[in-house]
């Protein structure tokens, strides 16, 4: 039980230091607004005729939103060398990557329950036919930027040019969940049933979130020496 207590106390710890601060959260939610508002400002006429295409400006959207949040999932720790404190604790290694990855989970999350819904309506979808379908794609697809971004936000912490790196890391190798994500988002606003036509995109998604935390969690004793 005591990996589940550390987890615990490391996800405690970065939402109460974010409530202290609301750097991150307050960030992403008002540029996730922004893109919003400005995609439907300038192509609602050409989404009338072409739906398909809701579908990457949502996952375009929460992928630019993620990439903000996790430039500032180690900042702090850094910043302060705090997370020399960190490393001092008892706690596994790979339970420090799973708290910063479930902490990063949570914040993207909390932005996508503002602006998903937002979105839908914006575009005219039907919120009760469209958010249990969709709400399955998010967790896989958000899982996979998390469980990818969380790594590779320590990684470029290590480097002085780290808001820049980040972005140039994460977008390659998160081609996959993209790709995945933005079928399975297209299945659904065109109201086709989901497992008869998405499950092999449902497969790959989940697929590639265990392989990256697995990968992630091991490796991460190693990344975080660096830091």
């Amino acid at each position: 039980m005591k990996p589940f207590r550390d987890l615990f106390i490391l996800v405690k710890k970065d939402i109460l230091e974010e409530l202290k601060t609301g750097g991150a959260l307050i960030s992403m939610l008002i540029f996730s607004l922004l893109i919003i508002f400005i995609f439907g400002l300038t192509l609602e006429s050409f989404l009338s005729t072409e739906r398909e295409l809701a579908a990457v400006l949502l996952w375009v959207t929460i992928i630019f939103v993620s990439t903000l949040g996790l430039n500032y999932s180690f900042s702090v720790e850094k910043e302060n060398s705090s997370i020399k404190g960190i490393m001092l604790t008892p706690a596994d290694r790979g339970v420090i990557y799973l708290g910063k990855m479930f902490s990063n989970l949570i914040f993207i999350f909390i932005v996508e329950m503002f602006t998903v819904p937002l979105f839908l309506m914006f575009y005219n979808y039907s919120l009760i036919k469209i958010i249990p379908p969709l709400s399955i794609i998010l967790v896989l697809g958000t899982a996979g930027i998390a469980s990818v971004g969380t790594i590779l936000s320590a990684i470029s912490t290590c480097t002085k040019k780290r808001d820049i790196l980040l972005p140039i890391i994460l977008f390659p190798i998160i081609v996959p969940v993209l790709i995945g994500s933005i079928r399975c988002t297209e299945i659904i606003f065109l109201k086709m049933s989901l497992l008869a036509e998405a499950g092999k995109w449902i497969s790959m998604l989940v697929a590639y979130d265990i392989l990256f935390i697995v990968v992630s969690f091991l490796i991460f004793e190693f990344v975080l020496e660096e830091l």
